[in-house]
């Protein structure tokens, strides 16, 4: 994680001082499930627009504005444009105090009263495998996918928590040799 190089008579360290925090991809695999379930009295959402994906506690929050649809069962999972994440460098002193959501807007069957309702989802809960990640640690890429059912879009509430899997990865310091 860290490299160590003399210049003149003088050692430089580098080595990364802030944990990196990625998000590949958001999902609800049931999304319009409760239509299709045969009961009339449980009415689903037709679609989900997710607005924005950020990080609580003063950190930019990033642009989605993506849509998934229950006509269309293959769009499950919303993905950031060319290829890349939605990504933030968190000082790992503080992360713990802050939370990764999402803000989305919901279009509800017809017969439902309320229609584009915002929906905030936090994700309040990291783990990997069977332990919860309970630091960030500078150093270490934090690598999720943001999952939802449509349970957590009902009507009677604004905000759903959610548990992420986390994968995480060393960041990789490159060697430089300074040139003078």
């Amino acid at each position: 994680l860290e490299t160590t190089w003399e210049s003149g008579n003088h050692p430089v360290k580098v080595a990364p001082y802030k944990a990196r925090l990625e998000i590949s991809a958001i999902s609800c695999d049931d999304l319009g499930a409760k239509n299709r379930d045969e009961n009339p009295m449980s009415l689903g959402y037709e679609t989900v627009k997710v607005t924005e994906i950020g990080f609580t506690g003063g950190l930019e929050a990033q642009d989605v504005n993506q849509t998934m649809t229950a006509a269309d069962p293959a769009v499950k999972e919303l993905y950031c444009p060319n290829n890349n994440v939605w990504s933030w460098n968190i000082d790992p002193a503080t992360a713990n105090d802050h939370l990764v959501y999402l803000e989305a807007t919901v279009d509800a069957n017809p017969f439902y009263q309320v229609s584009n309702a915002a929906r905030r989802i936090e994700a309040t809960k990291y783990t990997k495998g069977d332990a919860d990640v309970l630091n960030f640690e500078a150093g270490n890429i934090y690598k999720m996918t943001i999952p939802f059912s449509e349970s957590d879009l009902d009507d009677n509430r604004s905000l759903s928590c959610v548990d992420v899997t986390v994968e995480i990865a060393t960041w990789v310091v490159h060697h430089i040799t300074p040139e003078c």
